[in-house]
C-alpha cells in the first residue's frame, strides 16, 4: 500500500479537475446561462474522497490532529484577518468563533476538519474500518433525515445538512478504498467509463431539478451519482498514474503540480474574487475570475508557508 500512497501526480491532476469544477459551480451570475455552472458536488466529493485516501495516522494522534487543524485553518485565517482589517474584527466569543472556527464562511473547511475529528474519534475506540456497518448505519441516517426534511420540507438537498452526511460517507469510503485499492484496481475501466457516464447523468439531473422537472423524493440520486463519480474517478485516476507519467510533458506536469499545491487557497479565494466581476461582461469576467483567483491563492498560499 505504501507505493499506492505515494502516487501523487494523478491525484493532484484529480485535485486540479475538482477545484475548477467547484469554481466554475459559483459562475452561475457570471455566465449568460446560469446552468453552465455544474459541477460543485461533484468537486466536493472528489477533494472528500481524496482526503479520506491519503488520511492515515501513522504518528502521536494529537500531532496529526492539530496538523491536520493547522494546515485546513492556516490560509483560513490569514484571509479572514486581512477581511477584518479592511472592515471590522468580531466583537464577541460567539462571533470569533463563527468567524475563525466554526463553521466560518467556508463550510467546505469546517467540514472536513469535522470529519478529521471524527475519523479520528472512531480510530479510537476501532470502529473505522467497518465499512458494511458504517454503510448501513449512512443509509438508515441519510433516509432518516431525507425523508423528515427534504421531501417533508420540499428543500433543495444540496442546502441541506445531508451534503455533510453523503460527504463524510464519501470521505470513509476514501480511507477503505486505500486498504482495498488493489483489489478494486483490476476493474479501473469499467469504473472510469461508469463514472463518466453518471457524472454525465447528474448534470442532467440538476439541470432537470432546476427546470422544476424532477421529484423531490428522487433527490437523492444526484448524491449518490457523486459518491460514484467520485471513487470511480479515484480508482482510474490512480490506475493510470504511470500512463499519466510518461504522456504527460513537463511543463504540464509543473502547471498541475502548482495548481494542485494552490486548491485549498483557491477554494479560500473564490468567493471574493468572484464579486469583483460580477459588474464586468462575459467571457471577461470568467477569464478574469479564474486568473485572479489562481493568482491570489499563490501570494496566500506563498504567506501560510511562511509562517
Amino acid at each position: 500500500m505504501g507505493q499506492v500512497c505515494a502516487r501523487r501526480q494523478a491525484i493532484d491532476a484529480l485535485k486540479v479537475i475538482a477545484i475548477f469544477m467547484v469554481l466554475n459551480s459559483h459562475l452561475d451570475f457570471l455566465y449568460p446561462i446560469p446552468a453552465l455552472a455544474a459541477g460543485g458536488a461533484a468537486g466536493n466529493s472528489l477533494f472528500f474522497i481524496i482526503s479520506g485516501f491519503f488520511c492515515s495516522i501513522q504518528r502521536s494522534k494529537k500531532a496529526w490532529i492539530l496538523n491536520k487543524f493547522i494546515r485546513l485553518y492556516l490560509s483560513v485565517w490569514i484571509l479572514i484577518l486581512l477581511k477584518c482589517f479592511c472592515t471590522r474584527f468580531p466583537n464577541t466569543v460567539s462571533e470569533f468563533v463563527a468567524v475563525f472556527i466554526w463553521p466560518t464562511n467556508f463550510w467546505f473547511i469546517s467540514a472536513l476538519m469535522a470529519f478529521y475529528l471524527i475519523f479520528f474519534i472512531m480510530k479510537v475506540v476501532h470502529v473505522a474500518d467497518n465499512i458494511k456497518t458504517i454503510s448501513i448505519l449512512f443509509l438508515v441516517i441519510y433516509f432518516a433525515v431525507y425523508f423528515i426534511w427534504v421531501v417533508k420540507e420540499n428543500v433543495d438537498v444540496e442546502k441541506t445538512s445531508l451534503r455533510l452526511i453523503y460527504g463524510f460517507y464519501t470521505f470513509l469510503l476514501g480511507t477503505w478504498l486505500k486498504k482495498n485499492y488493489n483489489r478494486i484496481a483490476v476493474r479501473a475501466n469499467i469504473l472510469l467509463s461508469c463514472g463518466v457516464i453518471v457524472f454525465l447523468g447528474s448534470m442532467v439531473f440538476r439541470l432537470l431539478w432546476r427546470k422544476g422537472l424532477v421529484p423531490v423524493g428522487l433527490q437523492f440520486l444526484s448524491q449518490f451519482m457523486n459518491i460514484v463519480f467520485a471513487f470511480a474517478m479515484l480508482v482510474a485516476f490512480l490506475k493510470y498514474e504511470e500512463l499519466y507519467s510518461l504522456k504527460a510533458g513537463a511543463w504540464f506536469k509543473k502547471w498541475i503540480n502548482f495548481l494542485s499545491s494552490i486548491s485549498l487557497e483557491m477554494y479560500i479565494v473564490q468567493f471574493d474574487v468572484i464579486d469583483r466581476f460580477l459588474q464586468v461582461k462575459f467571457p471577461v469576467n470568467v477569464a478574469g475570475t479564474v486568473i485572479f483567483t489562481i493568482a491570489l491563492a499563490a501570494i496566500l498560499n506563498q504567506i501560510s508557508l511562511k509562517i
